[in-house]
């Protein structure tokens, strides 16, 4: 049996603190052995939340499902690149 546990960080606001804090608990649950996984649905803008999360946890995984260019809502960034 595996003992799995799921964190979901959400906010409404650009610059809430959300990368931060998820950086900071991939950071610690790195450094109890835990793995770690850092799933970021939709990444918009040119510099990757994802990269802070590298950064602060080497060793955790990174997944995006989609990646838009635009600093913008995902679903204006889309639009923007005639994406879904």
């Amino acid at each position: 049996m595996v003992n799995t546990t799921c964190l979901c960080i959400t906010g409404t606001d650009t610059d809430a603190g959300k990368t931060i804090v998820t950086a900071a608990l991939a950071r610690a649950a790195v450094a109890k052995g835990l793995r770690t996984l850092v799933i970021k649905p939709v990444q918009t803008g040119s510099v990757s939340d994802l990269v802070l999360c590298r950064e602060a946890a080497p060793s955790a995984q990174t997944l995006s499902f989609a990646q838009f260019t635009p600093a913008c809502s995902p679903h204006l960034a889309a639009r923007l690149e005639s994406r879904s």
